[in-house]
């Protein structure tokens, strides 16, 4: 395994196990709606969900179609990020990180 994807494999399942933990440990532990400060007058944890993207867009969309749609706009979105991959040069580890922080929260999304 090259540096390049050693870095990027391990960026990609560092966010994705951490992105997956947080939504599980805030799911568990807040009640939907419950409010937990962290920081003391600047930092609070907040159980909401949006079913939309951001801003609330196409939340009240039927599911079918906004389902249809994120998981469209993603996967191209992967499959673009994936190419920038491949094409990275093989010393270009910091790119290699950001590419697989990214790609773990994309499919973090799904």
């Amino acid at each position: 395994m090259t540096p390049k994807l050693r870095i990027g494999l391990g960026a990609f399942l560092a966010s994705l196990i951490l992105d997956q933990v947080s939504k599980f440990l805030i799911s568990s532990q807040l009640h939907y709606g419950a409010k937990r400060e962290v920081i003391e007058g600047f930092f609070y944890l907040t159980h909401v969900r949006n079913p939309g993207a951001a801003f609330g867009l196409f939340a009240t969309a039927p599911e079918v179609i906004r389902l249809s749609f994120f998981i469209g706009v993603a996967l191209v979105a992967i499959g673009i990020l994936l190419s920038f991959f491949v094409k990275l040069a093989p010393g270009d580890r910091l790119s290699a990180l950001a590419l697989g922080f990214i790609l773990g929260g994309a499919i973090g999304n799904l």
